[in-house]
């Protein structure tokens, strides 16, 4: 009897830290979610080592601009802009621009969110989870950033689910964040794929561990910014009856998605206040 109610109450106790993980991750979404002009930059390590041994590092430094339902960022070569009726890609690298009608969640940009769905759904039995509070009066930042937290989730796969070691699943997931504004310092998640292997070479397939930091920093709320308005990237020309690239990516390889750039999808012409071409 008392084993039995031990046991109940432990199910309980792992059932509500669950619970409270899981509103702490809704309230960390929400610092990018409906926001207004939030900036910050990212620096994402990724590391692949393989029984031990560390087999490759890479490193990707970007800068995100958010806006309720409007976001920018740049990583490397490519520039993303999502405005009021369209987004933009931009390969600067390779001089290609994409014009498309699909747009994205600013709440759903970063893994939390889609872990967090998860555990709320059938993966919420696979995990023990971990809440960690460090002292207020202690600063601790992250490695390769001076960001501020003092509060830890995380979560590792159980040893006992079939998912245990497999390839594709988060074996970790680790959000390191502020407890009063909730804004994350860095999100660690590590999972298992298939190792590279030679060519022409056949082996016995060998996992991989992938571990992923994304370290946020530089936190700012800035004025309003012209990188949302549309006129800049196209116009609309009246006379072709089609966009155009503007001035600054004139020489650019231009691509649509989820329109045709002609006469049928006239309902997408009177959506945004674009700059037109008239008639000469």
């Amino acid at each position: 009897m008392l084993i039995g109610a031990f046991l109940i109450g432990v199910q309980t106790g792992k059932a509500q830290l669950l619970d409270s993980a899981s509103h702490e991750i809704i309230r960390i979404n929400k610092v990018f979610d409906s926001t207004d002009f939030l900036g910050f930059d990212l620096l994402i390590n990724y590391q692949a080592d393989s029984a031990g041994v560390l087999k490759s590092t890479e490193q990707v430094a970007g800068k995100y601009l958010l806006n309720k339902n409007n976001f920018y960022y740049r990583v490397g070569n490519m520039e993303y802009v999502q405005a009021d009726s369209f987004s933009y890609t931009f390969y600067h690298d390779q001089e290609t621009m994409l014009m498309s009608t699909n747009m994205q969640s600013t709440g759903n940009l970063f893994p939390a969110a889609n872990f967090r769905d998860s555990l709320l759904g059938s993966l919420g039995s696979k995990y023990d989870v971990f809440m960690t509070e460090l002292p207020t009066d202690s600063l601790n930042p992250v490695p390769e950033d001076s960001t501020y937290y003092d509060k830890i989730i995380s979560f590792r796969i159980k040893t006992t689910v079939p998912e245990y070691n497999a390839a594709g699943f988060f074996q970790k997931f680790d959000i390191y964040y502020d407890r009063d504004n909730y804004q994350p310092a860095k999100m660690r998640f590590s999972y298992f794929e298939p190792a590279p292997q030679e060519e022409d070479v056949v082996t016995t397939m060998y996992l991989q561990n992938k571990t992923v930091d994304i370290n946020f920093s530089a936190y700012s709320r800035g004025p309003a910014s012209d990188l949302f308005n549309e006129a800049k990237y196209v116009i609309y020309n009246r006379q072709r009856k089609i966009y155009e690239p503007g001035q600054k990516f004139r020489n650019y390889r231009f691509l649509t998605s989820g329109f045709l750039n002609e006469d049928e999808d006239a309902q997408y012409y009177n959506q945004a206040p674009f700059e037109y071409i008239g008639v000469q």
